[in-house]
C-alpha cells in the first residue's frame, strides 16, 4: 500500500535518493497490481473500468519518473486513457 507523505516542492529538481527511490518504486509496483486486479471486477463497458485504467497509466508514468527521472514518453498514455474515461461518461450521459 502506498504510504502518504508531504508533497515536495516543484522547486525542487532532485529526486529520492535510490534505496528511497527504490523502495517508493517497488510501492508504486505494487499499487498498480492491485488497480490492474480490481480493474479486473469490472468490464469494459463500466466507467470504473476505465477509471481504474486511468489510475493504472498514472502510476505507471510516477514509476517512471522515481526510477528513470523522465516519464519515458508515458504521458501520452495518461492523455490517452484520461480521454477514453471522458468517452465512456459522456456515452453513459446521454
Amino acid at each position: 500500500m502506498l504510504t502518504q507523505s508531504k508533497p515536495v516542492s516543484s522547486s525542487s529538481s532532485s529526486h529520492l535518493p535510490i534505496s528511497d527511490g527504490n523502495t517508493f518504486a517497488g510501492q508504486l509496483q505494487q499499487a498498480q497490481s492491485v488497480i490492474g486486479k480490481a480493474q479486473t471486477r469490472y468490464s469494459d463497458s463500466d466507467t470504473c473500468f476505465w477509471a481504474l485504467g486511468l489510475a493504472w497509466e498514472a502510476v505507471r508514468l510516477a514509476w517512471y519518473e522515481v526510477v528513470e527521472g523522465h516519464n519515458g514518453g508515458k504521458l501520452r498514455n495518461v492523455e490517452n486513457a484520461l480521454n477514453d474515461y471522458k468517452r465512456v461518461v459522456e456515452a453513459k450521459r446521454k
